[in-house]
């Protein structure tokens, strides 16, 4: 038995076919194309860290996983602004992750390859979160000396001692006494002279009062550094005090010091970062990065520190020459491309989303191989006069009508997008019968399990269907 199937039959089943298509666009939203979320890792915050250490800025970095993620949030979005071009961000992106792996693993890194605008989007991004509000207002005769959460620590010299000076940090233990002005207990606190003060404020109140004083003493006029000063164990901002002048251990410290009133200020212009990070920074990453450690610690030993100079003052100075640390300024652009650049680590495996070229593209290059071996291997056989056929282009399948397959292709990936269930939502009006208006929600997520089957069913047989009535319209005879 013969079955003959109509033209207008087909161009009917095509149109149904069409239009089914064409129902279901509604569903795919536009993919747009965006820049890969930025996580940067510990080793690139670290290398920002430890340059505020060895400059003399800052001290007791800790940085809990509350900070981390806020920081790279912050620097998410500096980057963003700085680099707006989607391509543009992901080339930065990938220089800073392959810059993270170079640091952690102990190798040596050319500052000078990398973009400055970059640097200065994660460095922003730190200061932004570990010392986030400045000191502009510090008390008319008094000096600055840290700040340490929402509390800063000034020092007032009296004029009598201002050849000698009070140190800013690196008290030792025996220097005080928690109990009385003297360390000695065979003298009297009147036998003492005031030297100068230290005084402990809340941000934001500078040119009010102290929350607490506490008396710089010397037994003698001539103290060769030889201070000491009241601290009862009671006080609250001991912990403050202590945390500035480095005391040992008698009271509980405060992490991330910063020795200067600005840090935004200290680094606008230039920033030193260190070559290598040294082995107990990369230690304390590992550490963090494996969960054996809670918070980032950035607290390398002294020996790991380049030595600054005598009299060196974080506040006034500029930054002086320090072994295995460069200079990298906001304006720097990058020498060249960063060697080596390592491998990147593979991807967290995802659930893959549904991709309609998976079948849309084997059948489009499926009937242009089919064309092209036509002309190939049965043109020269037939009987009939065909020079038109053998002089044809290569190109042929990017001509029409016979591009119609790629040309799809090419349309329907315009659609790719993560698809949405139908849902509908009207009310029913039931007043007439004394039940008011009645809401009707819902949607077809009930079905999600079998969507992509029919979205692919539903393309292969739109393209055969589209192929097989191309080829009768050019190659069949008739309307039959």
């Amino acid at each position: 038995m013969e079955l003959k199937i109509k033209r207008n039959v087909s161009l009917k089943v095509i149109s149904v076919l069409l239009s089914l298509l064409i129902s279901i666009i509604p569903f795919f939203q536009p993919k747009r194309v965006q820049a890969n979320p930025l996580i940067v890792g510990a080793a690139c915050i670290a290398s920002i860290l430890l340059g505020m250490k060895a400059a003399g800025y800052a001290n007791n970095i800790i940085l809990t996983p509350e900070q981390m993620t806020a920081t790279n949030e912050e620097l998410t979005a500096n980057l963003q602004v700085a680099f707006p071009d989607p391509a543009e961000y992901n080339k930065q992106l990938n220089a800073l992750q392959n810059l993270d792996n170079d640091l952690k693993a102990g190798r040596e890194v050319d500052w000078s390859k990398y973009s400055g605008k970059a640097l200065y989007a994660v460095l922003k991004g730190v200061v932004d979160v570990v010392w986030p509000v400045e000191i502009t207002n510090v008390p008319q005769s008094e000096i600055f000396v840290g700040s340490i959460g929402k509390y800063y620590v000034t020092k007032k010299v009296n004029s009598s001692y201002a050849q000698y000076g009070i140190p800013n940090h690196g008290w030792s233990k025996y220097l005080y006494d928690v109990n009385s002005y003297t360390n000695n207990p065979s003298k009297k606190a009147e036998s003492s002279n005031t030297a100068g003060y230290f005084y402990v404020r809340e941000r934001g109140y500078e040119s009010y009062s102290p929350n607490y004083t506490y008396y710089v003493m010397t037994l003698t006029n001539n103290p060769s550094g030889f201070y000491y000063f009241m601290m009862p164990s009671t006080v609250q901002w001991n912990k403050y005090l202590a945390s500035v002048l480095g005391l040992p251990g008698d009271f509980s410290q405060v992490d991330n010091v910063l020795f200067v009133p600005s840090i935004k200020n200290k680094t606008a212009n230039k920033v030193k970062l260190p070559t290598r990070l040294p082995q107990t920074v990369i230690n304390n990453i590992n550490n963090y990065i494996d969960g054996s450690t809670e918070n980032l610690i950035v607290n390398p030993t002294p020996e790991e520190l380049p030595t600054l100079p005598d009299g060196y003052n974080p506040n006034t100075d500029d930054l002086p020459d320090l072994p295995g640390y460069e200079d990298v300024t906001p304006d720097q652009e990058p020498s060249g491309d960063p060697e080596p650049t390592p491998t990147p680590p593979d991807p967290t495996p995802t659930t893959p989303e549904y991709n309609g070229d998976e079948w849309v593209n084997p059948i489009g290059n499926f009937f242009d191989g089919l064309l092209k071996f036509m002309k190939a291997a049965f043109v020269p056989t037939l009987s009939l006069n065909l020079d038109a056929l053998n002089s044809m282009p290569d190109n042929l399948s990017e001509k029409f009508p016979f591009s119609l397959p790629g040309d799809l292709v090419r349309l329907f990936s315009v659609f790719q997008a993560d698809p949405v269930p139908f849902a509908f939502d009207w009310e029913m009006d039931f007043t007439a019968v004394g039940a008011g208006k009645i809401p009707i929600k819902g949607d077809l997520s009930l079905f999600d399990e079998y969507a992509p089957l029919f979205r692919n069913l539903a393309f292969i047989a739109f393209i055969i269907g589209l192929a097989w009535k191309t080829f009768g319209m050019f190659f069949g005879g008739g309307d039959e």
